[in-house]
């Protein structure tokens, strides 16, 4: 899997967490890393990504590891 940091360029994919928190729509859009959200400490590991287009008027979504490829 590639290392993700902050300012990396990311599509959304598919995942059973992303489906539990009902943000499927997201699925296939892409936007910028803002905050890394994976330490230890996390139970709910992700990554603040600031969509290219805003869904449902809000640029910014927690979106969860296993749902973030790199691009």
């Amino acid at each position: 899997m590639d290392i993700i940091s902050i300012n990396d360029k990311v599509i959304i994919k598919n995942s059973d967490k992303l489906s539990g928190m009902r943000l499927k729509d997201l699925i296939g859009r892409t936007g910028i890393i803002t905050d890394d959200l994976t330490s230890q400490s996390r139970s709910n590991k992700g990554y603040m990504v600031s969509l290219d287009i805003d869904y449902m008027g809000e640029e910014y979504w927690f979106v969860p590891l296993e749902s973030i490829k790199k691009l």
